[in-house]
């Protein structure tokens, strides 16, 4: 017989806040989940702090030994009485260098870690992969056996494939915008989705493709159900490394060439792609979030009793070679220079010590 649990998955609005006054929403939303029974309650990407690519992404980065995020993270599983995931910014142990990840804290206080393999596009310019990727890890917990994926990391087939049969169900917190729908601002003009040519409007539908259809094909497969956060709303940002982002458009688009000289002061704006929602082992949406802002969506899944083990073939993501080509290298590739240059500007500020901004 299969076994029930209920879980929660928490969006909250991407526009980055303080990072007490975002923690104090998380609590509402998480005591409201643990008040209405839910034993597994899983937050978003960076919800402490909210998401965009400024240098603030270095200022909020926290260590794991006294974080406030962290700490919160620990008190708040063990008076709640539940098993609490959530993503945040940590540096490494030796204040080396910032990772992007997954915490997972028990009511005991026991804490399981995962890192996210696949900085997505200009995330590479504030955070580095996991070494010696990829890694996945399995949490041994009161609950089950769970598996763990971040964001980008839902697009690499291998990485699910690491979870075959070895898992009861999975946890997912992701952050994703929208980005081939987005309104680009330059200093003379504001270009939308209608402006990008051809190549840039054929991947309209990209977000959809990979947490919506992807993430439900490849929950089927692995025949576990899945707790995915999400956060959502207005996403607004600067681009770094504006020229060479812009290039991208104008060879989908060579009339937009003229606007390439002033393409360093490039924004962007668009929603945040609304998929936070558990998941049943078929990959059936069991519950979704029914508004645009903070949110809990709290539900039953039933767990196998014994962990499936795929019969069919993995399916492929749905998710076109263009988004891999830009997320995984053409972008990374830009960006990674200002993260190796602000790490070094910080060492400088602190020399023989571990980094702590």
């Amino acid at each position: 017989m299969s076994r029930k649990l209920k879980v929660a998955a928490i969006q909250m609005d991407v526009a980055p806040a303080p990072v007490p006054v975002r923690l104090e929403r998380a609590y509402g939303l998480v005591r409201e989940a643990a008040g209405q029974g839910a034993e597994l309650v899983v937050l978003p990407e960076v919800f402490n702090t909210g998401y965009a690519y400024t240098n603030a992404n270095y200022e909020n980065a926290e260590r794991f030994e006294d974080g406030t995020t962290v700490q919160w993270m620990k008190h708040t599983a063990a008076e709640l009485n539940i098993h609490l995931a959530g993503n945040l910014l940590l540096w490494d142990e030796e204040g080396q260098d910032i990772y992007n990840t997954l915490l997972l804290f028990a009511p005991d206080g026991r804490m399981w870690r995962y890192i996210k393999n696949y900085p997505w596009s200009w995330e590479r310019g504030y955070f580095v992969p996991v070494k010696n990727r990829p890694q996945t890890l399995v949490a041994h917990t009161d609950l089950g056996d769970i598996g763990f994926l971040i964001c980008w990391d839902i697009a690499h087939a291998h990485l699910w494939k690491q979870y075959a049969g070895k898992v009861d169900l999975m946890v997912i917190s992701s952050c994703p915008p929208d980005v081939f729908k987005a309104k680009l601002r330059l200093p003379s003009v504001e270009l939308g989705p209608e402006d990008m040519g051809s190549t840039i409007q054929s991947m309209h539908d990209e977000a959809h493709n990979l947490f919506g259809k992807t993430i439900e094909q490849q929950c089927a497969w692995l025949g576990v159900p899945a707790v995915s956060a999400i956060c959502n709303g207005t996403f607004n940002t600067p681009i770094p490394k504006g020229k060479g982002t812009f290039l991208v458009y104008v060879l989908s688009s060579l009339k937009l060439a003229k606007y390439l000289g002033e393409a360093n002061d490039l924004e962007m704006t668009c929603q945040m792609y609304s998929a936070c929602k558990v998941m049943g082992a078929g990959g059936e949406v069991l519950a979704a979030a029914n508004s645009r802002g903070d949110e809990a969506v709290i539900t039953e899944i039933s767990l196998p009793e014994q962990k499936p083990h795929p019969a069919a073939r993995q399916p492929k993501p749905v998710v076109r070679k263009p988004s891999y080509l830009l997320a995984n290298f053409w972008f990374p590739l830009l960006t990674r220079s200002l993260y190796a240059g602000k790490i070094k500007e910080l060492k400088r500020a602190a020399p023989g010590k571990t980094l702590d901004v």
